[in-house]
């Protein structure tokens, strides 16, 4: 609880942010004997139940508005990289390169504990070590949201549009590089399936300022700005080219 009335209080500072506040919260069991949150209601239902009875040209409209959110979210300042947890930010680092440098010893270490293959285990250590200066291409550490999907946002319709209205779950926040999870990943895998679902997708990407060309009142990254732990073991025809970073 205390992490989401943190990240919901940085939330606080977008005013165009579509987002619940928190009014009060309590998981000292002092005042009543459990647990309690008062927030703002978001209307309306989650996006994932609205999707099948949208146009496609509805899609790509609240897809592109889904981008826009994500763009005032990434725009929010943190003082430093790391975790966020018990209400405030934790494992700090001073740069992107040492943060997720920490994270990847701590995700390689757990998959040797679990019985990972010696031989995979040194293959992409090599590579990590081969690529990791990229992630000192990021300067400035965001609040990323990190689960951005139609079951994490609600949507409304008002009339003959549907409009979005508002997004929750701040469970897996922290500060770190913007944009780290690509647009195709949040979009569900029934729309995915659709025609129109590469459409919504690029819709999005162009809102947060990803690929083609940026909104004109974007502070986000160019298309390979995606600097974190993936981007990092792909390889594919741009892999071994140097990432460009704009701030």
């Amino acid at each position: 609880m205390a992490k989401e009335v943190y990240v919901s209080g940085l939330l606080s500072r977008a005013p165009n942010v579509l987002a619940p506040r928190f009014l009060a919260a309590d998981d000292s069991g002092k005042l009543l004997p459990f647990r309690y949150s008062v927030m703002t209601r978001l209307e309306r239902e989650r996006l994932a139940l609205c999707e099948e009875r949208m146009s496609e040209s509805e899609l790509v409209a609240i897809w592109r508005k889904i981008g826009a959110l994500m763009r005032l979210i990434h725009q929010i300042p943190m003082e430093a990289f790391g975790t966020i947890a018990d209400g405030r930010l934790t494992l700090r680092a001073d740069s992107n390169r040492a943060y997720m440098d920490r994270r990847w010893r701590r995700n390689l270490a757990q998959f040797c504990e679990l019985g990972g293959e010696e031989s995979l285990a040194e293959a992409m250590e090599a590579k990590w070590s081969e690529r990791v200066d990229r992630l000192e291409l990021c300067a400035a550490p965001k609040l990323c949201h990190y689960d951005m999907h139609p079951g994490n946002l609600m949507a409304k319709r008002e009339g003959d549009t549907w409009r979005l209205a508002g997004v929750f779950d701040f469970e897996d926040a922290f500060a770190g590089i913007r944009c780290l999870i690509s647009p195709s990943a949040c979009i569900s895998p029934e729309l995915a399936m659709r025609r129109v679902g590469a459409a919504c997708s690029q819709a999005m990407a162009r809102s947060i300022g990803r690929a083609g060309k940026r909104p004109s009142n974007s502070i986000g990254s160019t298309k390979r700005s995606n600097i974190g732990i993936g981007s990092l073991f792909s390889d594919g025809p741009q892999a071994n080219a140097r990432p460009r970073w704009r701030e």
